[in-house]
């Protein structure tokens, strides 16, 4: 069971992801297993592409980590990069 801090700091930790153009997806998967490890992803919103935590290994700690403002922009970076890749190569991320 969630408290209400830790309620708090993930609806801070949407916003956050919001700003910079992510979704924080939670997992919904009640027995974890070695696809689904019941954490968290960053998904960037607009390719629909996972930046991190592919198999929602992410807990809130590294989330709040990868939003970290020097972070956040090496996310950025990666989805500048693959979006550079698909209309240069015509190859589709993700």
């Amino acid at each position: 069971m969630t408290t209400d801090i830790e309620r708090a700091r993930e609806a801070r930790l949407r916003r956050l992801a919001h700003r910079y153009g992510l979704r924080l997806v939670k997992s919904r998967c009640r027995k974890p297993h070695y696809n689904d490890q019941g954490g968290f992803q960053l998904v960037e919103v607009y390719t629909n592409t996972v930046l991190n935590g592919v198999n929602y290994e992410l807990g809130l700690s590294e989330v709040e980590y990868w939003l970290e403002p020097d972070n956040a922009r090496r996310l950025r970076g990666q989805r500048e990069r693959c979006t550079l890749t698909e209309h240069v190569l015509g190859v589709r991320a993700g």
